[in-house]
Parts: C-alpha cells; sequence; structure tokens
C-alpha cells in the first residue's frame, strides 16, 4: 500500500486503519489464521501526523503516528512478511511525525527503511512537538522497533537526505 502526502492528525479513534484503535496509520492482520501470511509492501511518505497543516501545533492522534505490525492481535503469532519504506531521501518523501500520544513509529516487521524524517520535530525541523504525549502508554518515544526474525533495518543513511532528526520526544 502507499500512503503519500497526507495530513492525518487529532483523531481518537483511527485515522487510516487495519484494526487498531488511535493509531493514525496502522497496518496489521489482526484476524489473520496462524496459517495465513500476511505479506505485503507498504510505503508511507510526504505525510504529516499528529500536527497541523502548517506543521508547527500539535494535534496528536491518540496512539502512534505509525504502527505497522506483522504480528496478529488474535493469536498473538508473527503472521506477516512486511517490508517497510517510511520516508526518503527528498523533502517531499519526508514525513513529518510529531506530537502522537504514544510512539511517532512504532514497528513489529521483518524489513524496514526508515530515512529522511522529522520525528518529534515541527515541519521545519527546528523546533521540539514531541511523540509520547501520554508517557502511560507503552512505547511512547519517537521510534519503537521490536525486530522480528532477527529484523533488517537501515535508519538514515550515508547520502545526502537519508538522515532523520529524531528529537524532542517523551
Amino acid at each position: 500500500g502507499l500512503f503519500e502526502g497526507n495530513l492525518i492528525s487529532g483523531n481518537g479513534d483511527i485515522g487510516i486503519d487495519d484494526g487498531w484503535p488511535g493509531s493514525a496509520i496502522l497496518i496489521r492482520p489482526d484476524y489473520a489464521a496462524i496459517d495465513e501470511l500476511y505479506t505485503g509492501q507498504v510505503t508511507i511518505q510526504g505525510n504529516k501526523l499528529g500536527l497541523n497543516y502548517n506543521g508547527d501545533a500539535i494535534i496528536g492522534n491518540e496512539d502512534h503516528g505509525i504502527m505497522v505490525s506483522e504480528v496478529s492481535e488474535q493469536t498473538n503469532a508473527d503472521v506477516g512478511n512486511i517490508d517497510v519504506f517510511i520516508g526518503g531521501n527528498t523533502a517531499g518523501a519526508r514525513n513529518i511525525v510529531s506530537g502522537n500520544d504514544a510512539s511517532g513509529i512504532d514497528l513489529e516487521v521483518n524489513s524496514a527503511i526508515i530515512q529522511g524524517n522529522y520525528i518529534g520535530t515541527n515541519a521545519a525541523g527546528n523546533a521540539a512537538l514531541g511523540n509520547g504525549q501520554n508517557p502511560s502508554l507503552d512505547g511512547s518515544s519517537g521510534m519503537h522497533i521490536r525486530a522480528m526474525n532477527g529484523g533488517d533495518y537501515t535508519i538514515g543513511g550515508s547520502d545526502p537526505g537519508e538522515g532523520n532528526v529524531i528529537s524532542g520526544n517523551a
């Protein structure tokens, strides 16, 4: 799936959903049986999550900004093989993920590339608008990652634009 160029903020329940209340973007195989494999590629680019249109004030989501999980809520088994790409090396691909009650980004997947995002800042990247506004929620942070099956993660990079700004989070 592709999530691109959206303003997703202020949700007391779900902005874009595959089953978990409170997260702005959630992909999760909630009702998959143990013998079903939930596979796919998820690309999330150019979104503002938890902020106003200008990206300078918090209108947080009630849970995570982005949550992608291969773990079935029903069986608690890893029933997926999801490749996730969040952001990119251009300003247009950058996600601004800030002001959410729990983590900005919460992942339980085998493979993810997270590059060029502002996590916990305003849209300019120069002021704190942190995630973890409700520290009583599990995983309240900029990013909360649980690597599945050893995990293959790239966070940031050495080429121009690939680094993430992660700042101001609880």
